[in-house]
């Protein structure tokens, strides 16, 4: 019997020195960088001004969030520490990788299901959702860095077991994309009176014409992020995710009317024209 007992032991010993763990520490760095090369991706690709913004947003918490572990030297400690005074700059770190995947997979998310549901494929699902991924794990493992500053450093099961719950979901939604835009014919808009195409936080018209009666406005994003076609004074609103088009049609009177993208801050970075119907 004693026999057997030390026989299980050793064996439990052996898988236990074997098994994975991560702390949250590592989990959120890990996330950091793989968001980050997927940001660099999309700068690359897409030509995409506000993926650049929040690689470099990105790369400074990153820093922040790293300079206990001796990556940067005491120089540049000493540095931070004038500069944030009496912020820890760990905390402050990990605060602005919490906002900025907090905000990236608000969109991301929403537009990988907007997508998925729509018949999207290829970069239309996959972008969005890998983007999303990195988000959602990077989000949480913020969240315990911040709030459970002590327990993050020591390896956690917990933390690893969450991050293959997340992937295995990513990956079950991107197999769903992928297989869907194979076997489903591609989705044919009808013709449109106005394209617009939104690319770098811009429309592609400032100032659109139209004739009375119905409009059918055509919306192409190939920003990282939501944008709208907004017309108030008519009650139009079109929300179309990132990768994909969208298409509104609507009754419009002769006269002039403004639109622009409801999404917070992007009016204020010039979203916004004016529709002439006559």
């Amino acid at each position: 019997m004693s026999t057997t007992m030390r026989v299980e032991e050793m064996v439990e010993q052996e898988f236990s020195t074997l098994s994975f763990e991560w702390s949250w520490r590592e989990v959120l760095r890990a996330a950091a960088i793989g968001e980050l090369l997927l940001l660099v991706l999309t700068m690359v690709t897409l030509r995409d001004l506000l993926a650049a913004a929040l690689a470099v947003i990105l790369v400074v918490g990153l820093a922040l969030f790293m300079l206990r572990d001796k990556v940067f030297g005491f120089f540049f400690q000493m540095i931070a520490r004038m500069i944030l005074w009496r912020i820890p700059e760990e905390k402050l770190g990990a605060l602005i990788l919490g906002f900025l995947f907090a905000d990236i997979g608000f969109y991301t998310v929403t537009g990988a299901v907007s997508n998925l549901v729509s018949g999207a494929s290829g970069a239309a699902i996959l972008l969005p959702a890998s983007l999303a991924t990195f988000s959602v794990i990077g989000f949480v493992a913020a969240v315990m860095c911040v709030f459970k500053t002590r327990q993050s450093y020591a390896p956690n099961r917990a933390a690893v077991n969450f991050v293959v719950g997340v992937l295995l979901v990513a990956s079950v939604v991107m197999g769903i994309g992928l297989l869907r835009g194979n076997t489903n014919a591609a989705r044919v808009l009808p013709p449109s009176d106005i394209k617009l195409v939104t690319e770098n936080m811009t429309y592609s018209q400032m100032a659109l014409n139209a004739k009375p009666g119905i409009v059918r406005v055509e919306l192409d994003n190939h920003d990282l992020f939501w944008h709208t076609f907004t017309i108030d004074a008519l009650g139009v609103d079109l929300k179309v995710p990132m990768q994909a088009t969208q298409q509104i049609a609507f009754e419009a009177p002769a006269g002039t009317y403004t639109f622009h993208c409801t999404i917070p801050g992007h009016e204020m970075l010039g979203m916004s024209g004016t529709l002439t119907v006559e």
